[in-house]
């Protein structure tokens, strides 16, 4: 069932990001290419003015659609028939962290390559770009990371690990705050609880990891970074790791608490 909540959840987010996707980097090739041609004038002051404000745009809407899919179908009218489906509340919310972080994370990569269109938009009409890119560049690539050290692919997989973590922390951490205007306590003030929950919670967040940074300083780093050992960061990177899944463990579980107990639709 969680796959199809899925489904659901993609196709109807899609239908406003994959536009906005497209008509970005479709301004950030314009832009390139009238950046290109050296002539400075008032149709490339547009097409940059229009690219920059469609950068924004899509950040706004990776954030609003964060909030609002959570609110709208969870928390308001539309909640009395997501809560009615043969599913878990945690499927549920699950389903809304899955998407949004996969929408935050395609926001990121398609912002970084329209900047990258945005200064090669000419090169990449060339024929011998893409000739270097499958004769040069990709060979040398694999080539790299051959020589790298497996236990660097380790620090890899963990930095990896520990941003998705951290994006997901995130986010959830807005869900819980949503979540917490349903409690009956602040029933009258939902918006403000939640402004207030969210606070308060960031700087629950910040306390902890400042405390965990603090003890892996004194624990791995006595003598300040640049003594450290490649296992001493792999010890430091799997230790973060645990803290930031705890901190995910918790607000999940406050979320999916409160939907499952003092969910108020009315």
């Amino acid at each position: 069932m969680l796959g199809k909540l899925l489904k659901y959840e993609f196709k109807s987010t899609a239908r406003t990001f994959l536009p906005l996707y497209g008509i970005l980097l479709l301004s950030a090739f314009i832009s390139g290419l009238l950046t290109d041609s050296n002539s400075w004038n008032l149709a490339t002051r547009i097409s940059n003015t229009i690219f920059f404000g469609l950068c924004f745009a899509v950040l706004v809407l990776t954030v609003l659609t964060l909030i609002q899919r959570f609110s709208r179908n969870l928390l308001q009218d539309e909640g009395y028939l997501m809560m009615t489906l043969p599913v878990k509340t945690y499927q549920l919310i699950l389903s809304k962290l899955l998407c949004a972080m996969v929408w935050s994370i395609g926001s990121i990569f398609v912002g970084m390559f329209a900047f990258y269109l945005l200064f090669s938009a000419t090169s990449i009409l060339s024929l011998s770009f893409w000739q270097s890119i499958f004769t040069d560049f990709l060979p040398s690539f694999f080539d790299l990371l051959a020589t790298i050290p497996g236990v660097y692919y380790w620090t890899l997989t963990q930095s990896f690990l520990l941003s998705l973590l951290t994006l997901s922390s995130f986010i959830l951490m807005v869900y819980l705050s949503l979540a917490t205007g349903q409690l009956p306590m602040v029933a009258k003030h939902k918006k403000l609880a939640s402004f207030g929950a969210f606070i308060l919670l960031y700087i629950f967040n910040q306390i902890i990891m400042i405390k965990s940074l603090a003890f892996i300083t004194e624990t791995y780093y006595p003598h300040m970074f640049f003594s450290s050992s490649i296992s001493d960061l792999n010890n430091s990177l799997s230790l973060m790791i645990a803290v930031v899944f705890a901190l995910n463990l918790a607000f999940f579980a406050g979320t999916n608490h409160i939907l499952q107990k003092h969910l108020n639709l009315e």
